[in-house]
């Protein structure tokens, strides 16, 4: 009889987000050996909420920039995998997203959701490890920068626009709770693609949305106040995700900050 080998598991570490505007081992020389335990696995993943700046660059256009020095960081952490779509990803405006590619690509860290185009940032990141392939598709909904989302010619992030009523909620106004909130239809359709695509050349399909629209109050209200609806997805979150899973996608992530 002949014996099959059982197929090796594929581990994965899902983290919070990595909003760090330095490489933090300069001033904290021991964040490396303290953290790094925690973080094992085949797939290490975080969302780089920042743009990168290069030397010489003026502060002055944004508020989460980061050296390039802290992508060095976020490897030696044992990080492989990251989503760079976010409402920060635009905070250098164009020169801040194709710093942050440059510098992730010079790396061979494996990423998704901001491109120097619509298609490019639509499409999966994909991540070889020796136990199967896993591709992430990254996206943003709500607070998105005028001009952040990618375009056919334009640099920018895979955004997820948000209808309320006909009109974009960008979770920056109140809006009546009826009718409630629905991706839009072109966004949804390139998204769901992506995940089509993906699910076709990996092993495990990982969805990320960094998301800031929960119900019809301004992201900010629900902050600030502490209000219960935070705590909880909102009906076109549920749904949009199960189509998400219909799609192809193994694991979705989400976070909100």
């Amino acid at each position: 009889l002949a014996l099959w080998a059982q197929p090796s598991t594929l581990s994965i570490t899902l983290a919070g987000q990595s909003m760090i505007r330095s490489d933090f081992r300069v001033h904290l020389p021991n964040a490396v050996a303290t953290i790094s335990p925690l973080l094992r696995g085949d797939v290490i993943f975080t969302n780089f909420e920042a743009a990168v700046i290069e030397k010489g660059q003026s502060r002055r256009d944004g508020r989460f920039l980061s050296p390039p020095e802290a992508l060095d960081a976020l490897k030696a952490l044992g990080f492989n995998l990251l989503a760079l779509s976010d409402n920060h990803s635009f905070d250098l405006k164009v020169p801040g997203v194709q710093n942050t590619l440059r510098e992730v690509k010079s790396r061979d860290l494996a990423h998704a959701g901001i491109g120097n185009t619509m298609q490019e940032a639509a499409a999966p990141g994909y991540l070889q490890t020796p136990k199967g392939t896993v591709a992430l598709v990254a996206m943003a909904s709500g607070l998105i920068a005028e001009g952040g989302s990618a375009t056919a010619t334009r640099p920018g992030v895979n955004e997820l626009r948000i209808e309320a009523g006909g009109k974009l909620n960008e979770s920056t106004t109140l809006f009546p709770a009826e009718p409630g909130n629905e991706p839009n239809l072109v966004d949804k359709q390139r998204i769901l693609q992506s995940i089509r695509e993906a699910r076709q050349h990996a092993d495990i399909v990982i969805v990320y949305e960094h998301n800031h629209v929960f119900f019809n109050r301004p992201f900010a209200a629900l902050l600030n106040e502490e209000l219960p609806e935070r705590l909880a997805p909102a009906d076109w979150l549920k749904k949009w995700t199960h189509e998400e899973i219909d799609a192809g996608a193994d694991i979705v992530v989400m976070h909100g900050m």
